[in-house]
């Protein structure tokens, strides 16, 4: 099983695989040999705040573990590891030879690389002890974080503790009120149980005698003195246990902040160490075997132009290193501040443990000290109440010890009997028989059964007093003489009588109960009955809809058939809309032309004007009669367009037709004029109840409005898509 340990005073982290026997002491052992912390100060606590001490068998596999150390309380402060580990990488050295030559811009290149190699060398250094500090302050969080939880754990046991010692205390102080409210009246019943005969005495009459009731009423006064001063302090330490959790809170320090590298140019100095390289390559070449393509390029690149622009940022990048400087004195004093923060937290969870132990823990264990010593002494008070029955027990047990010692006794005297007789008989034997014996025989009169049995008055149950001594078989023991015993016995007779008569009672209620359930059983088969009749019934009409629905399939198949028909129709009369429409405008027109000839022409003769027209008109009133039948013409040509069912326009007045979609909207038959929807809240109720039983829609337009469809339309319509709702003013065709 593998498990993840956490060191919080180092910020030290180990993956370890332990065995679920051994998980403990293996985790104990690894901690002692890599921090040296011995077992017995080790503090081991799982991720929700429980101590693995505690909670053994629910270690889990791939835990986390949070280790501490008893220790640390004493320490001012905890030892952490700040040292950066430097990192030392070189360039190699630069060419032999003399610096003439291409070797002066190499060794000015060398220098240059050692400066930016120490660069790149304290950039990798900065980033990885920031990866190593952030670890570890990341550890000291999560572990001031466990902590607190097992603090607060802590708290709400001591307070779940408590709470039931309290409900402990409640049942007890009911029961010590029960008892104290009968002492009196169970003292008055002694006085009227009288004892056993044999055990009376002039002083001692009945069971009352045998008890010092003065010294029982004061033990009585002085325990209800005492659980009244127990409820006190239960009441007392009640109060505080309201407030424990905000008295022992943590002060949590203030969260610090993770300070962030600079953001410093590093590929500048890769850059300066990578010319040097080329350069130095080429030189290499250049000078030991002659290579003309080396040559070439050492003299005819501008490398000294490289060697400045490298110079220039690699300087920049040394003015700036003093923010790598900054960057790790933050990233030190974070670290103290998480470990400042891990030891008080610390130090609270431990200065606090202390203080809930010696005040809160140390009262709760008093309470229950005193708790138990008070339900012992409720004992006294219980005598009264119980005396009565250890009294009748006492006489059965006596009564039962006595007949077995008289039977003991009968028995032991037919033993004795028998071993005489046996010992008598052995006697005789040897006497008729010794002058056959060997001389060394022993005679075994001892052995079984020639022991014999001798009763020793020292037995207790041979000094208890002859109770029922007369009675000679145990099943009647019990029915020595006493009168509070028959008392008591009649009591029993009377309260079982009673509870008889209950119990007929109770019988006598069942039965009317069972004939109220039968009578509620029979109206219940007469509903079930008339449910079943009714049930049948809509059975009938599902069978009867089912039929319609058939029907009604068949229907709109034919009615499929003819709309095929009605749509070459409807294009044929869209046809013959087109050409009246035309025609009308071309009156329109005509009827324009020759108004504005008239106005041109007023002040002409008017016959002249309508010989030039073409129009024969000798008379006013032949003119007017003219005028009257192409205004009459015109009108019925319009009223003849607003007869026609429109396919284009759409316009006020016209007529529409609307076929259903599958999706239970009504689309417009149309030509090249898509999305117009009839407006469903145009059409009347009685309509809209029979809107899905028709095939088709006609209706006069009463109003058009035109939007543009939103993300979410009931139309299923692209956003910012334009369409039409139509009001129409259903007709029937």
């Amino acid at each position: 099983m593998k498990v993840i340990v956490r060191y919080a005073e180092t910020g030290q982290e180990f993956e370890l695989a332990i065995s679920e026997e051994r998980a403990i002491e293996e985790i104990q052992e690894v901690l002692y040999s890599s921090v040296g912390v011995q077992p017995e100060f080790q503090i081991l606590l799982s991720e929700d705040g429980v101590s693995l001490k505690d909670k053994k068998s629910n270690l889990q596999p791939n835990a986390i573990i949070y280790a501490f150390s008893k220790e640390a309380i004493k320490k001012d402060k905890l030892p952490i590891n700040l040292d950066i580990n430097p990192l030392k990488n070189t360039i190699g050295p630069c060419l032999q030879g003399e610096e003439r030559g291409v070797l002066i811009l190499e060794r000015k290149l060398h220098k240059l690389a050692e400066r930016a190699i120490k660069l790149t060398d304290l950039i990798s250094s900065a980033n990885e002890f920031k990866y190593r500090i952030e670890k570890e302050i990341n550890i000291c969080e999560n572990s001031a974080g466990v902590l607190e939880i097992y603090h607060n754990k802590y708290i709400q046991t001591q307070i779940l503790s408590y709470r039931q010692l309290y409900n402990r205390f409640e049942n007890h102080f009911n029961a010590t009120q029960e008892e104290l409210n009968l002492f009196d009246k169970n003292v008055n019943k002694l006085e009227q149980i009288e004892l056993h005969p044999s055990l009376q005495k002039p002083e001692r009459k009945c069971l009352s005698d045998i008890l010092d009731l003065q010294q029982l009423t004061k033990w009585k006064e002085q325990f209800y003195s005492e659980i009244i001063r127990l409820q006190a302090k239960f009441l007392e330490v009640n109060g505080g246990m309201d407030q424990l959790a905000e008295n022992f809170k943590i002060n949590i320090i203030q969260p610090f902040i993770h300070p962030d590298i600079p953001e410093l140019n590093a590929a500048s100095a890769e850059n300066a160490i990578n010319l040097y390289r080329e350069y130095r390559d080429l030189s290499a070449k250049y000078i030991a075997d002659g290579d003309a393509s080396a040559g070439e390029r050492l003299h005819e690149e501008e490398w000294e132009s490289k060697a400045k622009n490298a110079e220039n940022e690699v300087a920049e990048l040394e003015r700036n290193s003093f923010m790598i400087e900054q960057f790790l004195n933050n990233l030190k004093q974070a670290r103290k501040q998480a470990a400042d923060l891990i030891l008080a937290i610390l130090k609270q969870v431990t200065t606090m443990s202390i203080k809930i132990r010696d005040s809160v823990k140390s009262q709760v264990n008093m309470l229950s000290s005193l708790l138990k010593r008070s339900e012992k002494r409720l004992g006294f008070v219980k005598v009264p109440r119980l005396l009565p029955e250890a009294y009748n027990a006492s006489l059965i047990e006596v009564s039962r010890r006595r007949l077995f010692v008289k039977k003991a006794n009968e028995l032991q005297q037919q033993l004795n009997k028998i071993a005489e007789i046996e010992i008598s008989e052995r006697l005789n034997f040897l006497n008729k028989y010794r002058h056959v014996l060997p001389n060394d025989f022993v005679s075994q009169l001892s052995a079984a059964p020639c022991v014999r049995i001798v009763s020793f008055m020292n037995e207790p149950d041979l000094q208890l007093p002859e109770i029922d001594i007369s009675i000679d078989d145990f099943p009647h023991m019990h029915l020595y003489s006493s009168e509070s015993f028959d008392e008591k016995l009649s009591q029993k007779y009377e309260n079982a009588v009673n509870d008889l008569n209950n119990l007929n009672q109770e019988i006598e209620n069942y039965k009317k109960r069972e004939e109220a359930l039968r009578n509620e059983l029979e109206n219940n088969k007469d509903a079930i009955a008339k449910l079943t009749a009714n049930l049948k019934a809509k059975e009938k009409v599902i069978r009867d809809t089912d039929k319609g629905l058939f029907d009604l399939k068949e229907y709109l198949k034919g009615i499929t058939k003819e709309n095929a028909v009605l749509k070459q129709q409807v294009a044929a009369q869209t046809k013959k809309a087109l050409d009246l429409a035309n025609a009308e405008q071309q009156l329109q027109e005509n009827i324009q032309k020759l108004q504005a000839e008239i106005k041109e022409k007023s002040n002409e003769p008017y016959i002249k004007i309508l010989q030039e027209l073409g129009i024969s008109c000798e008379t006013p009133a032949a003119l007017k009669n003219f005028v009257a039948k192409l205004q009459l013409d015109l009108e019925f040509e319009r009223n003849k367009s607003s007869s026609m069912i429109s396919f284009t326009s759409f316009s006020e007045g016209s007529m529409a037709l609307f076929f259903p979609s599958p999706e239970g909207h009504f689309i417009a038959f149309n030509f090249n004029c898509p999305n117009h929807f009839l407006d469903l809240d145009s059409l009347a109720p009685a309509t809209l109840q029979s809107l899905s039983q028709q095939p088709f829609l006609v209706g006069n337009i009463k109003e058009k409005k035109i939007f543009r469809a939103l993300a979410q339309n009931p139309f299923s319509l692209p956003r910012d898509t334009e369409y039409s709702l139509l009001s129409i003013q259903e007709m029937p065709l």
